[in-house]
């Protein structure tokens, strides 16, 4: 009898251990979909601009340059609007308020496109707020916002504005 009730209890637990487990831990691993990406371009993590701006994620290829933000630890609920100073995310009974991602890529931007001028082109310049499906969104934005799974479909969806020598020339001038 006691070892029934002692194995039902440890089977609980597991299951409970698991599903507490799955709520933080990312069910989607971002790294794979830039590994997908890596074919149709090149990935840069956390590029620093003049010593201050920095893009956690550029992708660039003949598609364009994509300044992509990803927070994995976002889970719950996000309220945000493009003007507001800062967005708030609720998970739980917890409220955390962060750097507006809107204005943040803002200023991104405008470092990236120095980079256009440079090589003397107009540069398609696509900023994406990517988000994994355990984040409810209450956001007003007018960026493209997609969830994880999407991410790659979305990116592959645009047509090709540069050329290959184009791209080559703006990773070489990102690796400096």
């Amino acid at each position: 009898m006691y070892l029934a009730i002692g194995v039902i209890f440890l089977v609980v637990l597991i299951v409970l251990f698991k599903w507490r487990v799955s709520e933080f831990v990312g069910e989607e691993m971002f790294d794979a979909y830039l590994k997908q990406l890596a074919s149709r371009g090149k990935v840069f993590e956390n590029v620093v601009f003049d010593n201050q701006t920095m893009a956690p994620y550029l992708f660039v290829s003949k598609q364009g340059i994509f300044n992509i933000y990803y927070n994995p630890e976002l889970t719950g609920r996000l309220y945000g609007r493009d003007d507001d100073v800062s967005w708030s995310h609720v998970m739980g009974h917890r409220k955390i308020n962060f750097l507006n991602p809107v204005k943040t890529m803002a200023s991104q931007r405008q470092e990236i496109e120095k980079i256009g001028n440079l090589l003397e082109k107009d540069m398609p310049i696509y900023e994406v707020m990517c988000f994994s499906k355990r984040l409810v969104l209450k956001i007003n934005t007018s960026r493209e916002v997609v969830y994880l799974k999407d991410f790659v479909a979305m990116i592959n969806s645009k047509e090709d504005v540069l050329s290959e020598s184009d791209v080559k020339h703006i990773i070489a001038e990102l690796n400096k």
